[in-house]
């Protein structure tokens, strides 16, 4: 389980990259619902934060080893 500030911080960084359309895709792919919120500090599963970050390398066309290097 990890906290959520992390996926918030990656659908911010999906927003800036692709605009609202792009984290709405992003979010369909990882199966989460388009207008959930990310809470800072409740929990979520790691399986989740995995869907999202294949899903933001897929809508933005981005390498696993890119999309980290954008992430840090």
């Amino acid at each position: 389980m990890m906290v959520g500030l992390i996926p918030r911080v990656l659908c911010s960084l999906v927003a800036q990259a692709g605009g609202e359309p792009s984290l709405v895709k992003v979010k369909q792919l990882a199966g989460v619902p388009p207008d959930f919120v990310f809470r800072m500090n409740e929990p979520f599963p790691d399986e989740q934060w995995q869907r999202l970050f294949q899903a933001s390398c897929e809508v933005l066309g981005l390498t696993p080893m890119h999309a980290e290097h954008l992430f840090a």
